[in-house]
């Protein structure tokens, strides 16, 4: 059957050479590859574009299947081969068919989820078989195998198996090039009496010959519809060919050439038959073509100063044509054809010389191919531009790694305003600070602000408080851009009483926190990627926790004041869902998303008094996630393997993260506390490390 195209997503080389996920197992549409594999070469897909197949070099051909929810899959080979070759899918992607090196040499294979592969046998006295096309449904595969008697075109069935095709009248090979979408007619060539014909099969008729052209000694035919009624190839002899159109009403129909040619070949058809595309050949030149029975055979002409072109895929209405053109001033360049607008050249990636068109959607809108670039051979994607498909699919990537290192900013920002106040002393009643704040995951993603703050004694046991937050903050990564934040927190500490420790009393309390922040971002994807359009739209991060923790001050010297702690908090940060602006060819959707998280922490400060009026501090802490939401972006989009995606960032995710602090403080006789404190901590999402450095000033009352 003809190859036709999903209006947006079925594409033939979508993720060429796109590279594994460095650190996660949760980058669900990076395709990845196989261990040691050269090259990715995916040219088959299902017909809404959710599973890819194809061939990776390694160093041999490995057939592999991809989809989002597996990922890269290798098909394997059959017991004791050296290679497999994937040909064809049906349009669920569930069925793959191909053929595989085995112990008892090369063999058909048909591949599903259930079975993997399994080898369709060869027909009796057979040696070797291949599969070539498989029907719309998965369940009529059609290919070759060596018989007794020399080869034989073969349909296999679960119920019925291999079936030789036989040969027509005279002959003693066949081969079966394509099966109808319907799989009830399968076309190829066959030998007969009077030479190479090509053939016609279907249950009721058996093989039939569809002749020859008047004046030609040979026939091929090379595509289907997909009802089986129009079958197009070509009839020649040794001097060269022409193409056909065949039905059952007008039998075999010389397509004819373009004025001043020779020959001519048909390459495909559009679904239902009625426009045939392929090139004519002269002296010298060749052009492509294409044709309709009311138009006859049209000259698509050639990119200017090029000698050759040649038509390769068409829409299905058959409005539009890609193809190549080559062999003069232009250069080879991939071509979009349309009445209205002629030839277009599709040009190159950067630093490119060359690009090839490889399929077409459907709809004619989005075109598939490959150039080379400054970055070596590249698969591309054209609607109005030419675009990197592997850069273009990173860069939704990218957005869900600039997701998550949003995510380490607002909640660390968070857990910072939930522990930001101002220490009352005894004699006091409360105090009021503020406190300054450079706070960085190095490496970049940085916020700079502030807060004011303020505590209160309510009761001997109880003290209150509350603090406002406002910052500003940098590119968080080439993709986000944070405009500004802002949040609040409050707490309550209850002071349980004493407990003897180390020949001491402990002061036992309990604190309860909790605090809010938000930030809004303008998200660019394709910031940094060549050959990728930018598209941006805003969102907004908003974090949300609440924390509980026991602990013990103890004076452990006249100087020296040691407070450990052991407590619990959770988490939640939801990103706001977002439309990109629609400006480039490409964009997306980004769902609403909530990522959670619930931890336990420990660790022990010390402070240490220098002077009657300077200390210093130290600490150690400790995080343990029982709970944290992996972070994923998910959406629909117009790229292709992308139009309903789910994404994991390409970051680590830290189990365990230590903190280490230390801090100066310095007491004025008017109640009032200068304090500089920092502290290096790793955040959950990043492998990177974090640092904040803060000044604060409060004065008790």
């Amino acid at each position: 059957m003809p190859r036709l195209l999903h209006p947006i997503t079925s594409f033939a080389l979508i993720f060429l050479s796109l590279t594994a996920s460095q650190t996660s197992a949760e980058s669900l549409d990076d395709i990845g590859t196989i261990p040691g594999a050269d090259s990715i070469r995916p040219f088959l897909t299902n017909s809404d574009g959710s599973t890819i197949s194809g061939n990776v070099s390694a160093p041999g051909n490995i057939a592999f299947r991809w989809t989002q929810a597996t990922g890269m899959q290798s098909l394997g080979m059959l017991p004791g081969g050296l290679f497999s070759d994937a040909a064809a899918m049906d349009v669920t992607g569930s069925t793959i068919v191909g053929r595989s090196g085995s112990t008892a040499g090369q063999r058909a294979f048909r591949w599903t989820e259930a079975t993997g592969m399994q080898s369709l046998g060869v027909l009796t006295g057979g040696f070797y078989s291949a599969a070539d096309d498989v029907s719309a449904d998965g369940s009529v595969i059609t290919g070759f195998s060596e018989f007794a008697a020399g080869l034989r075109a073969f349909r296999w069935t679960q119920t019925g198996g291999m079936t030789s095709l036989g040969v027509l009248t005279g002959g003693t090979e066949s081969r079966a090039e394509a099966v109808s979408g319907d799989g009830s007619t399968i076309i190829g060539q066959s030998e007969s009496t009077g030479g190479d014909r090509a053939f016609r099969w279907t249950q009721g008729t058996g093989m039939v010959s569809l002749g020859v052209l008047t004046g030609e000694t040979y026939s091929d035919a090379k595509a289907v519809s997909y009802d089986g009624t129009v079958i197009i190839g070509k009839s020649g002899s040794s001097s060269g060919s022409k193409a056909f159109r065949w039905t059952q009403g007008t039998g075999m129909q010389n397509l004819g050439v373009l004025t001043g040619h020779a020959f001519s070949e048909a390459t495909t058809l559009n679904s239902d038959g009625s426009v045939v595309i392929g090139k004519s050949i002269g002296s010298g030149v060749s052009r492509a073509f294409r044709w309709t029975q009311s138009t006859g055979m049209q000259n698509l002409g050639t990119l200017s100063g090029n000698a050759h072109s040649s038509a390769k895929a068409v829409s299905e209405d058959g409005s539009v044509i890609v193809g190549d053109s080559e062999g003069g001033a232009s250069g080879t360049r991939a071509f979009k054809w349309t009445e209205a607008t002629g030839m277009q050249s599709l040009g190159t990636l950067t630093g490119g010389s060359y690009s090839r068109a490889s399929t077409i959607s459907a709809d004619g809108k989005v075109i598939l191919g490959y150039s080379n670039s400054s970055s070596g051979e590249r698969a591309f994607i054209f609607i109005n531009q030419i675009q990197d498909l592997e850069n273009l699919q990173n860069s939704v990537v990218d957005v869900a790694n600039g997701v998550a290192a949003s995510v380490d900013r607002n909640t660390h920002i968070a857990r910072r305003l939930r522990q930001d106040t101002c220490t009352i002393a005894d004699q006091a009643q409360g105090c009021i600070g503020l406190s300054g704040l450079a706070s960085s995951l190095l490496q970049g993603t940085n916020a700079f602000g502030g807060s004011i703050m303020g505590s209160y004694k309510a009761t001997d046991t109880i003290r209150v408080g509350a603090s406002f937050g406002l910052y500003g903050e940098s590119r968080v990564s080439q993709t986000i851009n944070p405009d500004y934040g802002v949040g609040i927190s409050a707490y309550a500490d209850i002071r349980l009483g004493q407990l003897a420790a180390f020949n001491s009393q402990a002061n036992i309390g309990v604190r309860i926190d909790g605090s809010w922040f938000y930030t809004d971002a303008e998200i660019t994807r394709g910031a940094g990627y060549s050959d990728v359009q930018q598209e941006s739209g805003s969102s907004n991060f908003n974090t949300g926790t609440a924390g509980l923790q026991v602990y013990a001050n103890h004076v452990a010297t006249s100087n020296l004041l040691l407070h450990s702690y052991l407590g619990t908090y959770w988490e939640s940060t939801g990103q706001n869902g977002y439309t990109e602006q629609g400006i480039a060819d490409t964009n997306t959707r980004i769902n609403s998303q909530f990522y959670n998280a619930a931890t336990a922490t420990m660790g022990i400060d010390a402070a240490y008094k220098l002077t009657s009026n300077m200390q210093i501090a130290f600490g150690v802490g400790l995080e343990t996630d029982f709970y944290a939401d992996g972070i994923q972006v998910s959406g629909t989009s117009n790229i292709p393997g992308l139009t309903d995606f789910t994404i994991g960032a390409d970051t680590a995710r830290n189990w365990v993260r230590p903190t280490l602090k230390a801090g100066l403080a310095y007491t004025f006789t008017n109640q009032g506390i200068l304090e500089l404190n920092t502290q290096v901590f790793s955040p959950r999402y990043q492998k990177k490390l974090g640092a904040d450095l803060s000044l604060k000033y409060s004065v008790r009352f």
